[in-house]
């Protein structure tokens, strides 16, 4: 049992819009005309609800004003006569609501409470219906004597009729009104918002001359970036190891919305035998860390120089097949090879949020001056054959002491060994992965070992 527009200690109160319409027990909806209710808003409601049959019982306040009738109308239409007056809303307490419901009014009080006006509208339909009839049976004699039986109502009737007519009308101009209030208030903003552009323009117009002058000091830049990115591919030109690096742009993890906890990033300068297999076995090592399942995605970054057939059977998209694929190449593959480093890839699959990476495992075979991705979770490793490489490019790569290194066996350099593995191509898939897994460094610890604690992924299994 609720009540509606006014609190009754021991009932729930709620306002009209507040009610669910399918609420199932007693409605008592109190109208006051001191309150000033919204007339047309409250006989929409209660149409909706009269005819979702709810338990509907409304409570006038005061004298019975022209407001009230047209909910009066509306109620009688349903043949709903639980309708009541009390001269004063300090009258509506709980005891009275508890009277209210367990009484069924008759229509004849309510045709006393409405002078019969109200209770004429349920009897419309009877009343034409048998005139139908009977004119339709040629009964004159009967058709007389119903209409002098039936004349108050029908006088009645019409005296309604006319009633809920002006009804009609009135609601259409009450929201008719309210639509021209609203269309003001819209002018009203529209207004405020044009001064407040004007007011703003003359500082629009400082920020663009600002704006300007950045753009001509940014051009500068570009033109130096590309004088010095060829001379950088001048440099690579000379290394004889094949070891050409051009640029392109990095994606920063703290710009965006990575939801990766790290990144484990294999920057190749010159080739390494058994590189490749190494970083699709440590994916597999990665993800079953500590017992967990942990989500892992594999990218290879190939350029094309590369490929012969050493990526079957795994995916080779460029640009426009990731656009045409970017739902099942984001979410459901966990490797494939890309052909260029168009930053959107990477960027997606960082701040992919429906089912986000533990950890992304880049290898990087573009050899480009600039990473493809940086940022405080990304851990990175240069993959180089010989001391002459990291001579060449320790420079435009900026190459500290302490950076970690993957080389192959005997090498001078300080690193990470790829030793060499007897009959490494004949061996079964099974094998081969449990022979990475045992591969010692050069200090005899574990290769996948070292890589996870320079790269703080133990912290995900903890």
């Amino acid at each position: 049992m609720v009540v509606v527009n006014y609190s009754v200690s021991g009932y729930d109160s709620v306002s009209l819009e507040e009610l669910d319409r399918g609420y199932g027990g007693d409605i008592f909806l109190v109208l006051d005309k001191e309150a000033n209710y919204n007339t047309s808003n409250t006989y929409r409601k209660v149409k909706e609800l009269l005819a979702l049959n709810a338990k509907l019982q409304v409570i006038f306040v005061g004298e019975m004003v022209e407001e009230y009738k047209s909910i009066a109308a509306l109620m009688a239409t349903y043949n709903n006569y639980k309708m009541y007056n009390v001269s004063s809303i300090e009258l509506i307490f709980k005891p009275y609501i508890d009277a209210l419901s367990k009484r069924n009014p008759t229509r004849e009080e309510v045709a006393n409470l409405f002078d019969g006006e109200i209770i004429a509208l349920s009897d419309v339909e009877e009343v034409l219906l048998t005139i139908e009839n009977l004119s339709r049976e040629g009964n004159i004699e009967g058709l007389k004597e119903f209409i002098t039986k039936n004349i108050n109502v029908i006088n009645k009737m019409t005296v309604a009729l006319n009633f809920m007519r002006s009804l009609t009308d009135r609601a259409n101009t009450l929201e008719l009104e309210s639509v021209v209030e609203k269309l003001k208030e819209e002018v009203s903003l529209a207004e405020k918002k044009i001064l407040e552009y004007e007011s703003n323009l003359e500082i629009a117009q400082e920020s663009i001359k600002e704006a300007l002058k950045k753009s001509e000091e940014s051009l500068k830049e570009v033109d130096r970036l590309t004088k010095a990115n060829k001379a950088l591919k001048d440099i690579g030109k000379d290394s004889s190891s094949g070891s050409r690096i051009s640029k392109y742009a990095s994606v920063n993890t703290s710009l965006i919305k990575c939801k990766v906890s790290a990144v484990i990033y294999f920057k190749e300068i010159s080739y390494v035998r058994y590189v490749n297999s190494m970083v699709m076995h440590l994916k597999d090592w990665v993800e079953g860390l500590g017992g967990k399942k942990l989500r892992v995605k594999l990218l290879i970054y190939d350029d094309g120089t590369q490929f012969a057939n050493s990526y079957a059977p795994i995916n080779v998209i460029g640009a426009e097949e990731y656009r045409a694929r970017s739902s099942q190449l984001i979410g459901k593959l966990d490797k494939f090879v890309v052909r260029e480093p168009n930053p959107v890839i990477i960027e997606d699959i960082l701040s992919y949020n429906v089912e986000p990476y533990d950890v992304v495992i880049i290898y990087d075979r573009m050899r480009q001056t600039e990473d493809i991705v940086i940022g405080n979770n990304v851990h990175k490793f240069y993959v180089l054959n010989g001391a002459k490489d990291l001579e060449n490019m320790k420079g435009p790569l900026k190459i500290q002491d302490n950076s970690e290194f993957i080389v192959p066996e005997g090498s001078s350099i300080k690193g990470m060994q790829i030793h060499r593995i007897e009959g490494y191509e004949n061996q079964t898939d099974m094998a081969k992965k449990s022979r990475y897994y045992k591969l010692k460094g050069n200090d005899k610890e574990g290769l996948f070992a070292r890589i996870g604690k320079v790269s703080r992924i133990n912290a995900l299994v903890r």
